[in-house]
């Protein structure tokens, strides 16, 4: 458990327009970079179209890459952290009530203001709770991030099926290629008569044809 959840000093309470904006803003950070890697992961596993499975390796894949988002825990409980700790504290030290700012420098004795004792939260503890916030933060942004993710690739897809479709290079038996969009733009989406529809990797820039080197730089 947290030390702001046991401390029954009572001071620092967090405003809720914090909490609501911290918990939106965590889960839309977590939320974009599950959707870049699950872009970029349908990329790599050269995926192209929509299909249960196809869905579900691109999901258990970008969930395993939840570990590099560990770091983000010590954000969890930042209103807290300001509100409840390190105000109160800096107002103590001061000479101010740590409940309500007023001045207490001249007195022994709880703020004539408020009412409080003068006692400080302490320092903050990490616990168990910090660990239960995190986790429900990581869950909704990857669900969010994922679900964007395969729609804006179906939508990258299906502009490209369109396209080729609209160029007539179907009925012509031409190959036709693109790269995806960002965030995997380093992927590429082709289209040719033998295969149909295929993702391809991206394995390295094409050389220009009758390229050479400069000699005289």
């Amino acid at each position: 458990m947290s030390r702001h959840e046991s401390d029954p000093t009572g001071v620092g309470q967090v405003p809720p327009s914090w909490s609501v904006v911290h918990g939106i803003t965590m889960v839309g950070l977590v939320g974009i970079y599950f959707f870049v890697v699950y872009c970029n992961v349908r990329g790599m596993l050269a995926i192209f179209g929509t299909s249960v499975a196809g869905v579900l390796t691109t999901i258990g894949i970008s969930l395993l890459m939840s570990g590099f988002l560990v770091w983000m825990i010590m954000f969890a409980e930042l209103p807290e952290l300001i509100h409840r700790h390190w105000i109160p504290t800096r107002r103590a030290r001061r000479g101010l009530c740590p409940a309500c700012g007023h001045d207490v420098s001249a007195t022994t004795s709880s703020c004539p203001e408020c009412g409080h004792d003068g006692r400080t939260p302490g320092a903050y503890r990490f616990g168990w709770a910090t660990i239960q916030r995190f986790s429900l933060m990581l869950l909704l942004g990857w669900l969010i991030g994922c679900v964007v993710g395969e729609w804006w690739s179906w939508r990258d897809e299906s502009g490209f099926r369109r396209s080729v479709e609209t160029a007539g290079s179907i009925e012509a038996s031409i190959s036709s290629r693109r790269h995806r969009e960002w965030p995997a733009d380093g992927f590429i989406m082709a289209y040719d008569p033998a295969e149909g529809f295929r993702s391809v990797k991206l394995r390295g820039w094409p050389r220009i044809p009758g390229w050479k080197p400069r000699d005289d730089l």
